[in-house]
């Protein structure tokens, strides 16, 4: 079992796991899954700091995805966007949420690289040294926020900002929800009104096609 000491030591330097997704992209242009699913019209979601994973997908590959393998949208679940500068719904979180500005920074010293700080890319998709998406189609987005999240503020900024580019990008906030509310209260009926949302997301999408 990790002792407390071990929860703040960063690790040693290793490969991003946004390269672990890339290759999971791989994985679906193989031929045995071609009666089950079409690998031209995939989603990729991912919450919390799966949600920068798909972030960082966006970034690599947009719509293009690896061929054959093309990308229909993606679905951010509260993602794990934070910077130096902490924001209000930061500020206001207590001690008691679920997920805390001290937990929020233990995960930042395990999950960046040792020395770096909130603006890493990884964690600020707007940081000084963040690649810009710009210019990158990135097809339609989803975000999902919880009004009880530290990270609100965050992801609604980041849904602006993305606008302000010109991105079909869509912010939905959980009223009452906290961070993870879906996999910590999954029978709830903000959780069934989640996947009702996802759906018509996927739905709507492929209408767009």
């Amino acid at each position: 079992m990790a002792s407390s000491s071990d929860l703040n030591t960063p690790p040693p330097q290793k490969p991003y796991v946004v390269e672990d997704c890339r290759g999971v992209l791989q994985l679906l242009s193989d031929p045995w899954l071609a009666d089950a699913a079409d690998s031209t019209r995939v989603f990729v979601s991912g919450e919390s700091a799966g949600g920068n994973c798909a972030h960082h997908l966006a970034v690599q590959f947009g719509t293009a995805g690896l061929d054959p393998v093309r990308i229909a949208g993606y679905i951010l679940l509260m993602p794990a966007f934070i910077s130096e500068k902490p924001t209000r719904s930061e500020l206001e979180a207590p001690d008691t949420a679920f997920l805390t500005r001290d937990m929020c920074d233990r995960y930042c010293r395990l999950a960046l690289p040792a020395g770096a700080g909130k603006d890493h890319p990884l964690t600020n998709p707007f940081g000084p040294e963040s690649r810009s998406l710009e210019a990158v189609d990135v097809g339609r987005v989803l975000v999902v926020a919880a009004e009880g999240d530290l990270l609100k503020d965050k992801n609604a900024e980041y849904v602006e900002r993305m606008k302000a580019m010109g991105k079909d990008v869509e912010l939905v906030v959980f009223p009452g929800e906290e961070h993870a509310f879906f996999g910590v209260k999954p029978m709830s009926a903000a959780t069934g009104e989640l996947v009702e949302l996802i759906k018509r997301f996927i739905a709507g999408a492929g209408a767009a096609e």
